[in-house]
């Protein structure tokens, strides 16, 4: 054997007994590690792929869930809208919750007390009963007694009168009606001025002659003062013959003021439509007093005409002439509306006419 053959060996064989001890071992743990290595990566391959189908699956569940909140938007954006307006108004309404609240805790106090109110008048009334009661047994007791006491006294005439006839009683009437005429005159007294107005008026157009009127001067008095000179004597006429048709009058001196204030109040109106606008004037007279006919409730009371004649009455002069004639003839004499009105009229109608007489003398 060679020098150092043997120690050759010796090496050789420490690293067959290294490697079959430690180097042997270590592959094969090495290589089952790499088999479970290997092992685990396709599990969790597959396992990978599982998820990226799922994760795929649940984009697309994603997508449509994305693209219905998409379609409902514009129904999200209108409940929104509804929200706000309920809540707008509920904020709006609070006031008035909060009164009602405060109106029913008041309505429920009051009904409290008229329950006490009503249990109190019920014993009110069980009371009341009870002296009822008691008090048709005295009056039984009385009438009782009474006939009792009739049957004792004589029965002649004269107690019978007194006992059927114990007050004398007096009448006495405050208004002066005593028959239809009286009541219909002073609806008659003012269709008579007025007629008598539209009628002065179709005969007397110019001056008293018939002639021409030469200025202005002649033009005015002609239709001022002609006119309104007329209309005071129809105003005594007419006071001076319903008193010989037999009426007679509450407050005479007022009736006769009043008289000759409607009888002049009427000329003017009717003078100055005439002179204003002519025949056609003339003619709205002639209507004028056929509304009045209807709406001045001469006849009949207001409440039984028709509702466009109790709408006309206030506006008509006619109104006011009928009754301030029923205060004087029949009635208190208070005729202070009547008469400011109807001289207002003849006022204005008096200064229109001068102004429309001065202009027609004029032209």
């Amino acid at each position: 054997m060679l020098p150092g053959a043997s120690g050759a060996i010796d090496g050789l064989t420490g690293i067959k007994t290294g490697v079959d001890s430690k180097l042997l071992p270590g592959a094969m743990q090495l290589n089952a590690g790499l088999t479970q290595l290997q092992s685990g990566l396709v599990d969790g391959a597959s396992k990978l792929s599982d998820g990226a189908n799922k994760l795929n699956q649940s984009t697309a569940q994603l997508n449509t869930g994305a693209q219905t909140l998409v379609s409902k938007n514009g129904e999200l954006k209108a409940g929104s809208n509804k929200l706000a307006s309920g809540a707008a108004q509920l904020t709006q309404n609070s006031p008035k919750l909060l009164d009602g609240s405060t109106q029913l805790a008041s309505g429920a106090s009051q009904l409290s007390d008229g329950s006490g109110k009503l249990a109190s008048g019920s014993n009110t009334l069980t009371s009341g009963i009870g002296t009822l009661t008691a008090g048709v047994t005295t009056l039984n007791t009385g009438l009782t007694d009474a006939k009792t006491k009739l049957a004792e006294n004589a029965t002649a005439e004269t107690n019978a009168k007194k006992i059927a006839s114990p007050l004398n009683i007096t009448h006495q009437d405050k208004d002066n009606s005593p028959e239809n005429g009286v009541g219909m005159a002073p609806y008659m007294i003012s269709v008579a001025l007025f007629v008598g107005a539209v009628a002065t008026n179709m005969i007397i157009s110019g001056t008293l002659s018939g002639e021409s009127p030469k200025n202005r001067r002649d033009y005015l008095l002609a239709r001022i003062g002609v006119n309104g000179l007329i209309g005071l004597g129809e105003g005594v006429l007419v006071y001076l013959a319903v008193h010989l048709l037999g009426l007679s009058a509450n407050h005479e001196l007022a009736m006769f003021g009043f008289t000759v204030l409607v009888a002049i109040c009427f000329m003017f109106i009717v003078t100055f439509f005439n002179t204003w606008l002519g025949k056609p004037g003339a003619f709205l007279m002639l209507i004028l007093l056929l509304l009045q006919l209807g709406a001045s409730a001469g006849t009949y009371p207001l409440a039984l005409t028709s509702n466009f004649f109790q709408k006309l009455n206030p506006w008509m002069p006619m109104t006011y002439a009928v009754k301030g004639f029923r205060q004087v003839i029949s009635l208190t004499g208070q005729i202070g509306q009547e008469t400011g009105i109807l001289l207002a009229i003849t006022v204005v109608c008096f200064i229109l006419l001068s102004f429309v007489g001065y202009r027609k003398a004029k032209g």
